[in-house]
């Protein structure tokens, strides 16, 4: 049975097909048959430029010679010092490459080889290395002229090519058409209220999400402090400064700031949950997710995030989300109650990828360094 996808059918095509190529685009192609074509290309001449490939700067040197009026030989004009080593180095990298290209014509065929050679002259003939090795009796009679296939004419009527043409605008429109949609699951999480299980919200599909402040330094500033504590959760004894400005540098930051980032990582790493974390076997930074939503949308939803800590106690994952913004008086608890949602969605996701139960959700505020526990209901008993 044919299947097709996009309009493009799903099985190769079968009708035998002629490729015609050198040998620098068949490298790492195979075919059943190959012919090795066009038996007059070797020849020997003089070097005329030499490249020099060893150091970290491409150098080349050139010979300028005049032609003679027949055609045949030359006289020096100009020469570089040293020339006659250059060129001698030269015709090496030539001949080396000339051998790696007749390893590629001797090993393009799966099943058979057939070798063109010339009437006259086949010391020309850039496969005659392999005549040696081809057992006696194998050559094949000349065809002589053969005449192209008789190629049939079809005859296409006007209301053919319509119908064609309306069922290629009919598969372009179809094409166009979204299947599914993709959203970070935090800015999606975002828009959610109330306690209702992500996967069976009908009304917030299409609402886009809100952009959140991630600190005095913007949202690269949050970037960079996840890559600390990744890299400390998973080594502890890691010079962190050095990170730090790696990091800063790649997020287009002042590396001034790299002993700022770092304590505030460290301060972190002093909060009884880090503490925590560490004495689990089994914990997780920065895990990648995806889930799908596809109840009361108009298009499945592909909700992507990254879990910032995840780890595992005797009854359960305990699942943390950092945060970079300020916080001002009591505004923790006006932040929690915003991050809360997505807190909640990602503690969804773990237990549909994994099976298995998260105990406990919570946020770090990382300045002023305050957890706060995030129940998995909106509305707790």
């Amino acid at each position: 049975m044919e299947e097709s996808y996009d309009g493009i059918s799903a099985r190769p095509g079968e009708r035998p097909a002629v490729r015609v190529m050198n040998l620098h685009k068949a490298k790492g192609l195979e075919a059943p048959v190959v012919f090795l074509a066009d038996p007059y290309g070797e020849s020997d001449h003089d070097v005329e430029l030499h490249v020099d490939r060893s150091g970290g700067k491409v150098l080349g040197y050139m010979a300028i010679d005049k032609r003679s009026r027949s055609g045949w030989g030359s006289t020096p004009l100009a020469r570089p010092a040293g020339w006659e080593a250059l060129a001698e180095k030269e015709k090496r990298f030539t001949g080396a490459e000339e051998l790696r290209l007749r390893y590629v014509a001797a090993t393009r065929a799966a099943a058979a080889m057939v070798i063109t050679e010339k009437v006259k002259g086949n010391r020309y003939n850039p496969w005659k290395y392999f005549e040696p090795y081809i057992p006696e009796g194998r050559e094949m009679p000349d065809p002589g002229g053969q005449e192209p296939p008789p190629v049939s004419l079809s005859t296409v009527s006007p209301d053919e090519v319509r119908l064609a043409g309306e069922a290629i605008s009919g598969r372009l429109k179809a094409m166009v058409v979204p299947t599914y949609d993709v959203r970070g699951a935090k800015e999606y999480a975002l828009t959610l209220r109330g306690d209702t299980p992500v996967a069976l919200r009908k009304t917030m599909a299409g609402t886009q999400g809100a952009a959140e402040d991630e600190g005095e330094h913007g949202i690269l500033w949050g970037t960079v402090i996840h890559v600390l504590f990744q890299v400390a959760m998973g080594n502890p004894e890691a010079d962190l400064e050095e990170v730090a400005r790696a990091a800063l540098v790649e997020n287009g930051l002042e590396v001034r700031l790299a002993g700022e980032a770092a304590g505030t990582v460290r301060s972190v790493m002093d909060s009884e949950i880090w503490r925590r974390a560490l004495r689990s076997d089994r914990r997780f930074t920065e895990v990648p997710f995806r889930v799908l939503l596809e109840e009361g949308t108009p298009v499945p939803i592909v909700l992507r995030g990254s879990i910032d800590l995840i780890f595992e106690e005797e009854d359960g994952w305990v699942l943390v989300d950092y945060k970079t913004d300020i916080v001002e008086g009591a505004g923790t608890a006006r932040l929690a109650e915003k991050y809360a949602p997505q807190v909640r969605l990602y503690a969804e996701a773990w237990e549909r990828c994994t099976g298995e139960t998260v105990k406990e959700t919570a946020l770090y505020f990382v300045r002023p360094g305050e957890l706060v526990a995030v129940p998995r209901s909106a509305n707790p008993p």
